[in-house]
C-alpha cells in the first residue's frame, strides 16, 4: 500500500518496484519452503522489506519520514510470498503520546476467515502510480495463519527466527485492509481487480487490465460483494 508522509530517499540493495503490468504482479508468489527459512536469500528479502518500507528508520512514526504501511515482496520483484506490514498504525491526529510504531513480517499468510460485515475505504500502490487512491470493499475483520519473523532478533543479530501464527484476529478494519491488500499481492491480485467504485479522479478501474487468470482469482473471493465490479480481460499480456 502507499506510504504515509512525503516521500524521501531509501538506502536498501533493491529499491525498484514493479509496474502494475509486470507479470510478477499478475501471478501468485512462491511460497517460502522449509529448507530456505533460514537461507541468505529470505533474510536478504526480509531486510530489504523493512528498510524499503521505512520500518528499520522511522521507529517513531514520524509522518514526514516515508513510511509504508505495508510492502509484499513481490512489488520488489522477488518471487516469494513475504511482506511487511505496520500493524498498529493510527492516522498522525490519533497517536498518544507514548505511541511507537510496530511492523510484523508474515512468510507465507493464508486467510482463514473474513467477516460478513465490509468496508469501503481509499487505497493506493506503489506499483501502481496511474490509478491514484481508488475505493475498495473489504471485510471488516479477518482472521490469518502464517509464520511471523522474530523482528527483534532479526534486527539485532540478522538470525531469522519464525513462530507459527494460527487463526490469528485483526478486527480493527484499517490494519485488516493493509494485510488484506499485502495478501492479495501474494495471490497475483492487484487492488483495482477488486475495486468497485470511482476512484477520486472520476475513473474506472478498467485503466489497470487483468489478465483472464487474475479476473479468475479477483472474482472467485472467499467474501461477499455487495455491488458488482467491472473488470478488463485481457489475454495473452506479455511479461513486463
Amino acid at each position: 500500500m502507499q506510504k504515509e508522509g512525503q516521500p524521501l530517499a531509501i538506502t536498501a540493495r533493491n529499491t525498484t518496484f514493479h509496474a502494475a503490468d509486470s507479470f510478477l504482479l499478475r501471478r501468485p508468489a512462491e511460497p517460502v519452503h522449509q529448507l530456505e527459512l533460514h537461507s541468505s536469500d529470505v533474510r536478504m528479502i526480509v531486510g530489504d522489506l523493512l528498510n524499503v518500507a521505512g520500518a528499520t528508520t522511522n521507529l517513531e512514526g514520524d509522518p514526514t519520514k516515508n513510511t509504508m504501511v505495508g510492502l509484499h515482496a513481490r512489488q520488489l520483484g522477488y518471487d516469494k510470498n513475504i511482506f511487511v506490514f505496520w500493524s498498529n498504525y493510527k492516522p498522525v491526529k490519533d497517536r498518544p503520546e507514548s505511541y511507537t510504531p510496530k511492523f510484523r513480517v508474515i512468510i507465507n499468510p493464508q486467510l482463514t476467515h473474513t467477516s460478513d460485515t465490509m468496508n469501503d475505504n481509499q487505497e493506493g500502490c506503489f506499483s501502481i502510480d496511474n490509478v491514484g487512491s481508488t475505493a475498495v470493499p473489504r471485510p471488516d475483520s479477518i482472521r490469518f495463519s502464517g509464520l511471523e519473523v522474530d523482528l527483534d532478533r532479526f534486527q539485532e543479530s540478522g538470525d531469522l527466527a519464525v513462530t507459527q501464527i494460527e487463526n490469528e484476529e485483526i478486527a480493527e478494519p484499517y490494519i485488516a485492509r493493509i494485510f488484506q491488500h499485502e495478501e492479495h499481492h501474494g495471490r497475483g491480485i492487484r487492488f483495482p481487480a477488486v475495486a468497485n467504485r470511482l476512484n477520486r479522479k472520476g475513473k474506472h478501474d478498467e485503466q489497470i487490465p487483468a489478465d483472464e487468470e487474475e479476473h479468475v482469482r479477483a472474482m472467485s473471493e472467499p467474501f461477499p460483494y455487495e455491488e458488482p465490479r467491472t473488470i478488463v480481460v485481457m489475454k495473452n499480456l506479455k511479461a513486463a
